[in-house]
């Protein structure tokens, strides 16, 4: 009976270690709002292709204004930025680092979130300070919006909207509102291609306590998520730091017309001369005109979770990341 006993134990513990080891998420090419993606006991998708970048680096450009609103210059959010990323680049895999570099740089002119298939971009970091037009998400610090291949999953551009009009950032210590480096923490590790964990003292947990600083630091199950997406011995399959057709300060609209050049052919573009497409319903997914193009905001795999935090105690805040409709509104 004892030796039973003894066995069964040893299983609880094997399945538990096991539930634990893998409780990190990863984004994955399956829209969520679509019905037809399928999730594990922890909530992850189990449907679709995980989301990488193939690059062994990239490049992240932190908005010149800043939040003059918040007093948070240009130069404060960048440094606030650079030890976001470096939360993750530091990860301890088994004595070595993830594979993936990423350049904290700016400032950039461009203000608008946006993918250009045709031409120049850029992974852009923003404050919006004046307005925060996404209805039925105004409990939400920010948005990360990624842009991908679905075919392969391999991300092509990654935006983060911070929500600075409906909320207050403090940088540095004491914490007295929402911590800037925490936030950015989080939303470094989406744009990473990792989403939200069940994990409830992981920096990718879905929600978030004002006053507190523990999300600039990384849980195991963080460290076992970018650790899994950026393995030390990959073989990335280019080198190149430059964002998708190359960099422009200038936002789309303000660019010459087809000014991508063969740098989007190298990087897997095809023709290059798609156009954007888009459907909306619930949390954003857009597709462009090929069917291998994709875009959506990372989705809550937590939501309900989320939201009944949010709602029960006003103390929490949360990552959430959907609620509009791929710009078309």
């Amino acid at each position: 009976m004892n030796a039973r006993l003894a066995a069964i134990s040893l299983a609880l513990c094997a399945i538990a270690f096991s539930a634990q080891a893998s409780a990190f998420c990863r984004a994955t090419t399956c829209d969520p709002s679509s019905g037809k993606c399928e999730r594990d006991s922890q909530l992850c998708l189990t449907t679709g292709t995980p989301l990488f970048w193939a690059s062994s680096c990239v490049q992240v450009y932190v908005q010149a204004d800043g939040s003059p609103t918040q007093g948070i210059s240009f130069d404060t959010a960048k440094q606030s930025a650079e030890r976001a990323f470096a939360a993750w680049l530091t990860a301890d895999c088994r004595s070595a680092t993830p594979a993936i570099d990423v350049q904290v740089l700016g400032p950039i002119t461009c203000a608008t979130a946006e993918y250009n298939p045709t031409q120049k971009n850029a992974n852009l970091i923003v404050f919006r300070d004046d307005d925060w037009p996404y209805p039925g998400s105004e409990d939400t610090l920010g948005f990360t919006d990624l842009h991908f291949n679905a075919d392969t999953g391999e991300l092509w551009d990654a935006d983060l909207e911070i929500n600075s009009f409906a909320y207050r950032f403090s940088v540095g210590n004491p914490v007295t509102d929402n911590d800037l480096d925490s936030m950015l923490t989080h939303e470094a590790g989406h744009m990473l291609g990792l989403a939200h964990t069940l994990v409830k003292d992981a920096t990718m947990f879905a929600s978030y306590t004002p006053g507190t600083d523990s999300l600039r630091t990384l849980a195991d199950d963080d460290v076992q998520a970018v650790c899994a997406a950026y393995p030390p011995d990959r073989t990335p399959e280019r080198t190149s730091c430059s964002p998708r057709h190359g960099f422009s300060d200038a936002c789309g609209a303000d660019q010459p017309a087809n000014s991508a050049t063969d740098e989007g052919t190298d990087q897997g573009e095809g023709t290059g001369t798609t156009t954007d497409g888009a459907t909306s319903k619930g949390c954003a997914f857009a597709a462009q005109s090929a069917a291998s193009r994709h875009s959506w905001q990372l989705f809550a795999l937590t939501l309900a979770l989320g939201v009944s935090l949010g709602r029960r105690r006003r103390a929490r805040h949360q990552f959430v990341s959907c609620g509009r409709g791929a710009r078309q509104r």
